[in-house]
């Protein structure tokens, strides 16, 4: 078993590890998310981690347990998963999400890799490379396309979110550019506008992914 500790914003340490998840190929049936409905992280809910832990994955190769809010757990909850970290089973991944590592006993943290997960502000070159092709394609004036790909998108709405921030960091590189060269950005400024607006109602809403994304395509083809 491999650990990790996330730290950071709730949203940010939620993205960060499904990225994780996904560069690892691990499946949504493979992740286990273990919450609790009390304020504090209990030694109950580390009963479910042992349940979950020792599993076959579904369909990957491995699997991925996650705890949200593991500032909260209590010391007897982090002693009864030190004993997981020192056994630790094969083809796992656990998860630790908080907003600081100092909440976490030493003992838990000198057995698992930290990762400070912060706002992402640039893209790799193969991502700049995808999102220049992509780019065309979202901003074109054609209504089926833009439903198309809507469609498409809200398949995964955790996906759909990452690509959102994605595009928005390639129109802000853009804009940049623009910038630079004394070209007008206004348009750009608009797309970046509207990006801004789908992703928060993504992650704040109820709202149908698929028509927030419509919505967004329609009005980056403007």
């Amino acid at each position: 078993m491999t650990s990790f500790i996330i730290v950071g914003e709730n949203d940010e340490t939620k993205s960060k590890t499904l990225t994780l998840c996904e560069e690892k190929g691990i499946s949504p049936l493979d992740i286990t998310t273990i919450t609790s409905d009390k304020d504090s992280v209990g030694i109950a809910v580390v009963k479910k981690i042992q349940e979950k832990i020792f599993l076959k994955p579904l369909q990957s190769s491995d699997k991925a347990v996650i705890i949200p809010d593991a500032d909260t757990l209590t010391v007897p909850a982090q002693n009864a998963l030190l004993k997981l970290l020192e056994e630790p089973p094969a083809h796992t991944y656990l998860f630790l999400l908080t907003v600081s590592s100092e909440s976490l006993l030493p003992t838990i943290t000198s057995r698992c890799k930290v990762i400070k997960a912060g706002k992402q502000t640039s893209l790799r070159i193969d991502d700049r490379e995808l999102y220049t092709s992509m780019y065309p394609l979202w901003t074109k004036h054609d209504i089926g396309a833009s439903l198309k790909l809507a469609e498409h998108l809200a398949k995964d709405k955790d996906k759909a979110a990452r690509t959102l921030q994605n595009m928005t960091i390639f129109i802000l590189g853009k804009m940049l550019e623009a910038i630079s060269t004394g070209q007008e950005v206004s348009v750009l400024a608009s797309q970046v506008q509207a990006l801004q607006t789908a992703s928060q109602l993504l992650s704040a809403t109820n709202t149908s992914p698929r028509l927030i994304l419509e919505q967004l395509f329609l009005k980056l083809g403007k």
